[in-house]
């Protein structure tokens, strides 16, 4: 699903309310955030021996724009 939605959605050049729009309210980040980010929680990592956890990680800019979206593992 992750997938399909990063390929139908431009996310960097996003306004962080255009994100909260299309995605809802982000989950809160397991640690400490540096600087402007949303943190979505996908879920176990795909695979098959899911033992981390995966996740939509979205940086904004200090103009609140989406500079960098990324599925992450931790």
């Amino acid at each position: 699903m992750i997938d399909d939605l990063m390929r139908q959605y431009e996310l960097v050049g996003m306004r962080r309310d255009e994100v909260l729009e299309l995605l809802g309210a982000p989950d809160p980040y397991p640690g400490r955030i540096s600087g402007d980010a949303l943190y979505y929680w996908l879920g176990p990592e795909r695979g098959l021996i899911g033992i981390d956890s995966e996740y939509l990680w979205i940086e904004l800019n200090e103009n609140g724009m989406v500079s960098r979206a990324e599925v992450r593992s931790d």
